[in-house]
């Protein structure tokens, strides 16, 4: 009988499975095809497991979900320019957060609940596509084969899985797009320049930069080649081969054959020459020729009602213009009614005038701080786990990060003595010394060593820049400590000296600290360095801003904590309902079998969903962690996610910058190492002239004979050179040496 541990994971079947037990209805699809691979498609999918056991033995199909009854799939393709539609529309009506799955294509789809929609083709706009009743779409881990035979696969990380996250209702612009009936495409010959001199595309012209426009929209300069410059198209490797050719006369020539129409077909017709009416007609107005001059005359002609050619204020088509830095979500208006400790925080927040986000970070932090390490989250996951806490205010220079923290003080009040808050911590060494206090010995005299006598410590960090430019210095190791607190850990270094040996065993303290940090510095949590210990992925991030703000709120009292009791190291073990369990074991299967992806950064947020929970339970007095309590903590998973993406696409932009900004040291240097060599070369030959001019000769003679025709151009200067130094003189077209 053969060794069932050796028996290959059938990861379709897995997730075929995993999706039927949610509600969705499955079938298979011929391998590394779209095809399905039973008689009737789609109209077989199923939620049966036995039918399902049967098709998915068979190794090497694709799974397909069938679309429809409630379902919307929303398909945004790259190929198309759908994901520059989509970031323009989103850029609007805001970003809705479904569950996505990653395409081959580089795209994604998006599951939304809309019953009652059907199949559309571009409705929304370019490059994007939807699938309702009578469609469906592959899922993870489908694979298929690309142009040149490599597979290529479906995939999805945890956070945004359809197995693990219930489709989002529609929002109302989506459905108004779907229903709304599709009107005829402007013609791009339709349009007709305005008699005159200096029309708009000739405006266009005087303003445009191919080099800053085209980076602007994503392409990346790949490499020089004589004068042209080649570049590689948005979601492309640099090194995938050349998409387009920007010649020395500003002729823009794009040899993708995935280019928009428009343009003027090369020799061949295997590329198209864009001008920059023809390039902001097909790549920022989806062809109509009159949005790209309605956008050129309201941005660079005559504003509304003024004069001359003073540039109208409007930012033209959506998504164009400067870019702003990242935006950080914030919690909705529901959830802050959803427990009356919420709405606490959330008015206490008001009347001070801080952000409701940032108070209750600083509040978790507290709530923390005043939990005796006594108190343990289960073992579901490997061992018991610590409510140790670290959250992270983002917001730009006074944006009210440190004065959450300062209205927590008065929210929050501690009596407890052992428990350290709001202490100073100045490195990781000094972090684990405040623990210990001097060990005393018979009638009170100390023994001149030291034990931990104190049982957390609460501090925060008003400037992260701060914490960052420590963690760099050479020996340091607040960091460290610091996630060896947040996962319960041992504390310390082992010194040779046992008088000053500084050791904490694991669960024995507490440590709760909140970083504040300017949003535009926010990159610097995911330099390599810090992103390597898992730093950023144990952050709890939250906004500093409340777009909601009132002035009329009132500050309730205080909230209270309970003085938990403390139980010594046996502890008291939080017990979570069972289907918490249940889905904690499922997500973390899915892990374990390569089923969901997860990103490196946000591999501890299902430890951190489990520590908030666990935080509000206790608040509330409680020791079964409920599913309001998880639903809660949740919600704040969900926001501090999508904060943490903002940080990660600020740090993108910044190593864009930083590669730009060194591409550009280099070519300085080089071009100071070529000046260098110029010289030496004009030195020599300044010497050869002094050498070779005894029968004063003719400077034209003289330069045929000492320079080829790569060199002529160095014996104008090389002579000038000559007579700077003394050596020749020139008179009656002949060269004379002194």
């Amino acid at each position: 009988m053969s060794d069932p541990s050796n028996t290959p994971v059938n990861r379709q079947l897995n997730m075929a499975l995993a999706l039927a037990k949610a509600g969705y209805r499955v079938f298979p699809c011929k391998p590394f095809s779209k095809a399905p691979a039973t008689t009737n498609g789609f109209y077989d999918a199923t939620t049966d497991e036995d039918q399902i056991h049967a098709w998915f033995d068979r190794p090497g199909l694709n799974l397909a979900i069938a679309t429809g009854d409630g379902l919307l799939v929303v398909d945004i393709d790259p190929k198309h320019d759908g994901d520059i539609t989509w970031d323009e529309l989103c850029s609007h009506h805001g970003t809705p957060l479904a569950p996505r799955h990653e395409t081959p294509s580089g795209g994604y789809h998006l599951f939304f609940q809309a019953p009652g929609l059907t199949n559309t083709s571009g409705r929304i706009g370019k490059g994007i596509d939807t699938r309702g009743d009578g469609g469906y779409v592959l899922v993870p881990h489908s694979q298929l084969h690309d142009d040149d035979g490599e597979i290529i696969r479906y995939r999805c990380i945890e956070r945004h899985a359809l197995v693990t996250n219930p489709p989002v209702l529609l929002p109302d612009w989506i459905r108004t797009l779907l229903e709304t009936p599709e009107a005829p495409q402007p013609r791009r010959d339709a349009y007709i320049a305005p008699r005159g001199d200096h029309g708009p595309a000739d405006v266009l012209r005087e303003h445009w930069s191919w080099h800053s426009e085209l980076e602007h929209d994503g392409w990346q300069a790949e490499r020089m080649s004589g004068g042209d410059l080649h570049w590689v198209r948005p979601g492309k490797p640099i090194h995938g081969g050349k998409s387009a050719t920007l010649h020395p006369s500003g002729a823009f020539v794009v040899w993708t054959s995935e280019r928009p129409a428009g343009g003027i077909p090369t020799r061949g017709s295997d590329g198209s020459t864009y001008s920059p009416f023809d390039y902001v007609v097909a790549y920022r107005c989806a062809g109509n020729t009159h949005a790209a001059v309605d956008w050129i005359r309201r941005t660079y002609m005559t504003a509304p009602g003024g004069g001359g050619t003073t540039p109208a204020p409007d930012p033209g088509p959506v998504g164009y213009g400067p870019q702003a830095g990242p935006t950080v979500p914030v919690l909705g208006e529901d959830f802050w009614n959803r427990r009356p400790v919420l709405s606490a925080i959330r008015d206490a927040a008001r009347s001070r005038l801080v952000s409701p986000d940032a108070l209750l970070i600083a509040t978790l932090a507290r709530w923390s701080a005043m939990t005796p390490p006594s108190y343990k989250l289960p073992p579901v996951v490997g061992g018991v786990g610590s409510f140790d806490f670290l959250g992270c205010v983002v917001a730009e220079t006074s944006g009210g990060k440190s004065a959450a923290n300062a209205v927590a003080r008065d929210l929050v009040v501690n009596v407890n003595e052992l428990v350290m808050m709001d202490y100073p911590v100045g490195s990781g060494e000094g972090l684990v010394q405040s623990f210990f206090v001097p060990e005393m010995g018979e009638n009170d005299k100390p023994t001149g060593k030291q034990v931990v006598g104190k049982q957390a410590l609460h501090f925060s960090v008003d400037e992260g820049m701060a914490l960052m430019g420590q963690a760099g210095r050479s020996g340091t190791v607040i960091l460290p400590t610091l996630c060896s607190a947040w996962s319960g850990d041992t504390l310390g270094q082992q010194n040779a000296d046992a008088t000053r040996r500084r050791v904490i065993p694991a669960g024995k303290v507490r440590v709760a600290c909140v970083i504040n940090m300017q949003a535009s510095n926010g990159w610097r949590l995911f330099e390599d360095d810090v992103a390597a210990l898992g730093f950023p992925g144990r952050l709890l991030f939250g906004s500093a801003h409340d777009p909601n703000a009132v002035l009329d709120a009132e500050m309730g009292e205080p909230i209270s904590f309970p003085n938990l009791p403390i139980y010594g190291m046996t502890g008291v073990v939080l017990q979570y309902d069972p289907a918490i369990t249940a889905e904690i074991k499922q997500r973390r299967i899915g892990t374990l079998t390569g089923e969901v992806a997860i990103e490196a950064v946000k591999s501890q947020h299902l430890l951190l969903q489990c520590k908030i929970a666990g935080l509000f339970t206790l608040q509330d007095g409680r020791s079964d962690v409920s599913l309001d309590d998880w639903a809660i903590a949740g919600e704040l998973i969900r926001v501090s996610s999508e904060t943490l993406d903002a940080m990660v696409s600020l740090k993108r932009l910044h190593d864009r910058d930083r590669s730009h900004a060194l591409g550009a040291s280099i070519a300085e240097r080089e071009m100071v190492a070529e000046d260098i060599k110029e010289r030496q070369y004009i030195a020599k030959l300044a010497a050869r002239i002094r050498d070779h001019c005894t029968a004063t000769p003719a400077p034209n003679k003289l330069a045929r004979k000492l320079c080829s025709s790569d060199t002529r151009h160095r014996f104008e200067p090389a002579l000038a050179l000559a007579i700077h130094n003394g050596w020749v003189s020139v008179a009656d077209d002949a060269i004379s040496r002194l």
